[in-house]
């Protein structure tokens, strides 16, 4: 009995720490859509013609999948704490470039 209640409340744990970390996902997804992306295509929409855009944003939507999925795979076989340093890094160097 005890080891039925001890299974649940890991259960509980492990289901509530999955929706924290889907929470943070979705919030940070939607505050990049909302501000950086469509401020991106924003600028797009006036240096390029209707064309352009389209093609643009059908490259992005493929970098992001793709991205998504090799993040997916790497983190299946190496421990998250291993690519958070790199990840930062990346992350400011973008913004760097971006000024």
């Amino acid at each position: 009995m005890r080891r039925a209640q001890s299974q649940a409340a890991e259960s509980a744990s492990t289901l509530w720490r999955d929706a924290r970390a889907l929470l943070a996902v979705v919030a940070t997804y939607v505050y990049f859509l909302l501000w950086a992306q469509f401020g991106f295509l924003e600028h797009l929409q006036r240096a390029l013609d209707s064309g352009q855009v389209q093609v643009a944003m059908g490259a992005m939507g493929v970098a992001g999948l793709l991205t998504s999925l090799t993040a997916a795979a790497a983190l299946r076989h190496h421990p998250p704490r291993r690519f958070l340093g790199g990840s930062f890094v990346a992350c400011a160097a973008s913004a760097l470039l971006a000024l």
